[in-house]
C-alpha cells in the first residue's frame, strides 16, 4: 500500500483534452480560443483547486507530470496573442493575467513535438509551473477567486430557486435562449472604452426591459435571468433566458427570433447583433429551452445546466464593471401573475 493519496482522473483528463485540442486544431487560434485553453490549463495547475491536488502513486505523478509538461509548453508555443498582445481588458482575468506574466519569462522555443526539444525546455515549464502556484497562493488572488466562486454558488442557488417556484405557478414554460451582442469596433482598448462602453450594454438592457410593458413580445412572458458576458473578441454582451406561459405561447423558435429583432433593430438601432439558440435545439446535448412541462425531469435537468452557464464564474465582466454594479440579474423586475392553485403536483 503507497502513501500517496487518491487524485481523481480529472487530471489526465483535463491535460490530454487541452493537448488534444492544441493538436488538432488548425493553427493560429483565435484569441478566445487562446483564453479558454489558458483558463483551464490554469484550472489544473491552480492549488486552490482541489480537485486536481492528489495522485495515485509515484507512477502516476510522472505521468502527469509529463502530461502538464507537455500542456504547458504547447499552450505557451500556440497562445502567442495572448502572451504578446498586451492586451488591456485580459489584467482582469486572474487566471490568464498570471499565466502571462509568468509565460513572458520564459526564453522563446520552437516546439516541434520531439523529446530533445521537450527535455530542453522541461527545466524553465517545472519554474513556470512553480511561479504560478505561488502567484495562486497569493492573498489576493485567493480572495478573487473565492469571490467569484461563492457568486456564482449563490447565483446558481437563487436562480434554481426562482425557476422551481415558476413551475409550482404553471404547468408549462416556454423557455427562450437569446443572445444580445453588439457588431464589431466594441472591443475595449483602455479604461476609459470599459466605462464607455460598460454603459452602454448596461442603459440597452434597462431600455430593453423598460419597454416590455408596453410590447406584446412580452405580453406572457413571466420569467427572466440574464448574465453579463465580455468577450476578447466580441466585447460586452448579454446572455438571456425568457421565460413565457407555456398554456398562453408556442412557437419558441419564431419568438426568440422576433425578441432577437427587437433588440438588434429597435434597441440598439442597428448598434446591435443577436443569437437564436432556439433555433439550434438539435446541437444541444441536454436539452434545457423550449417547452417544458412540469412533469419532464428530462427536460427540467437540462434546464437546469441552461441556468448554470447563466450563473458560471465570469472573471472579466464582473471584474471589468463599475463597484456596485451588476453582471447578473433574474426575474425581480417583473411582477408574477399567479393563477389560482389546484391540488399541489407532484413528480410520479
Amino acid at each position: 500500500m503507497n502513501n500517496y493519496p487518491t487524485v481523481p482522473t480529472a487530471i489526465p483528463v483535463a491535460l490530454k483534452s487541452i493537448i488534444s485540442f492544441i493538436s488538432r486544431t488548425k493553427h493560429p487560434f483565435s484569441l478566445s480560443q487562446e483564453v479558454k485553453t489558458i483558463t483551464k490549463l490554469m484550472q489544473v495547475i491552480d492549488p486552490n483547486n482541489t480537485g486536481f491536488l492528489f495522485i495515485v502513486s509515484r507512477a502516476d505523478q510522472n505521468a502527469a507530470t509529463a502530461l502538464l509538461t507537455e500542456a504547458v509548453i504547447l499552450t505557451i508555443t500556440y497562445c502567442r496573442q495572448v502572451i504578446d498582445g498586451d492586451l488591456f481588458v485580459l489584467q482582469f482575468h486572474p487566471y490568464v493575467d498570471v499565466f502571462i506574466q509568468n509565460a513572458r519569462k520564459i526564453e522563446r522555443h520552437k516546439y516541434d513535438g520531439s523529446y530533445p526539444c521537450f527535455a530542453n525546455m522541461q527545466d524553465s515549464i517545472s519554474q513556470f509551473v512553480h511561479d504560478v502556484k505561488q502567484a495562486m497562493m497569493s492573498p489576493d488572488f485567493k480572495k478573487l477567486l473565492y469571490k467569484a466562486r461563492r457568486r456564482s454558488a449563490n447565483n446558481t442557488i437563487g436562480l434554481r430557486r426562482y425557476i422551481d417556484y415558476l413551475f409550482t405557478c404553471y404547468a408549462r414554460l416556454l423557455v427562450l435562449r437569446v443572445d444580445l451582442e453588439y457588431q464589431s469596433g466594441n472591443v475595449i482598448h483602455n479604461e476609459q472604452d470599459m466605462l464607455i462602453k460598460y454603459q452602454e450594454a448596461s442603459n440597452d438592457r434597462k431600455h430593453f426591459f423598460n419597454n416590455m410593458a408596453s410590447n406584446k413580445l412580452f405580453k406572457h412572458l413571466i420569467g427572466t435571468a440574464w448574465t453579463l458576458e465580455y468577450g476578447v473578441e466580441t466585447g460586452f454582451h448579454y446572455h438571456m433566458l425568457l421565460i413565457y406561459d407555456g398554456s398562453k405561447v408556442r412557437e419558441d423558435e419564431t419568438l426568440a427570433f422576433w425578441v432577437g429583432k427587437y433588440w438588434s433593430c429597435n434597441i440598439t438601432e442597428g448598434r446591435g447583433r443577436d443569437f437564436n439558440c432556439n433555433a439550434k435545439k438539435d446541437e444541444y446535448d441536454e436539452l434545457g429551452i423550449g417547452m417544458i412541462n412540469y412533469y419532464d425531469k428530462v427536460l427540467r435537468e437540462g434546464l437546469n445546466h441552461a441556468t448554470d452557464y447563466l450563473t458560471k464564474i465570469n472573471h472579466l465582466a464582473h471584474n471589468m464593471i463599475p463597484d456596485g454594479c451588476k453582471s447578473f440579474g433574474r426575474g425581480e423586475e417583473l411582477a408574477i401573475d399567479q393563477p389560482k392553485m389546484g391540488r399541489r403536483r407532484s413528480h410520479s
